[in-house]
């Protein structure tokens, strides 16, 4: 009874912070890219705004993310 009632309500709030991206790679041919990053967890999906023409982009976003036992988990660096 007591594992059922603690999947019914979230653990706790979790904070994620994008704070920037290091030399990213390239993904453009002729150009530098325009990178961001998409977050989903547990069906929840997020991203940050486009940084465009860099290799060292800076995002500094916080995502907020109520949580009870989260199961799918994915962190994506993208180009647009």
């Amino acid at each position: 009874m007591e594992e059922e009632a603690n999947d019914l309500f979230p653990w706790g709030l979790l904070t994620m912070i994008v704070k920037r991206g290091i030399f990213t790679k390239k993904m453009d041919m002729f150009s530098l890219s325009d990178p961001y990053v998409k977050v989903n967890l547990d069906g929840v999906k997020v991203q940050t705004h486009f940084v465009q023409d860099s290799h060292y982009p800076t995002w500094n976003q916080r995502f907020f993310f109520v949580v009870g036992s989260p199961t799918a988990k994915t962190v994506e660096y993208l180009d647009k």
